[in-house]
């Protein structure tokens, strides 16, 4: 059985893949990535693959529009935070755009569904 190859000479085989890969013309490029795809698609990384380029395929979610993100106060970062008085002093209103605006991307983006789907088994659980 022959060792399996040494970290250094995977990387250099990768670079010297992708140096070549860069001297290919764009249609190439994309018929060997079919190629190659077919040829992963079978095996082990196969699943992996797959949803990877499904991720790279989807188009990215464009931010919400100012008038559909709640506003956040400095009187909200003391009632509900940890924040000592100083950090949020030195918080402009445009991080408190900011803030706000990345909560809910996040809570829209990463837990909403998440969320739904939850309460969907939930309510056909039959033994609820």
């Amino acid at each position: 059985m022959a060792a399996a190859p040494r970290a250094e000479t995977l990387l250099a085989t990768k670079e010297a893949l992708l140096r070549e890969w860069a001297k290919l013309p764009p249609e190439h490029r994309a018929s060997m990535l079919l190629v190659l795809t077919e040829d992963v698609q079978d095996g082990v990384y196969g699943p992996w693959v797959a949803e990877a380029l499904r991720l790279l395929s989807t188009p990215q979610e464009t931010p919400l529009a100012p008038e559909n993100v709640p506003s956040i106060t400095r009187a909200d970062l003391i009632r509900h935070t940890r924040l000592a008085p100083d950090e949020i002093e030195r918080l402009s209103a445009e991080d408190l755009k900011h803030i706000s605006a990345t909560v809910m991307q996040h809570l829209i983006l990463d837990v909403f569904w998440d969320e739904v789907e939850y309460h969907a088994r939930e309510r056909l659980n039959p033994t609820r």
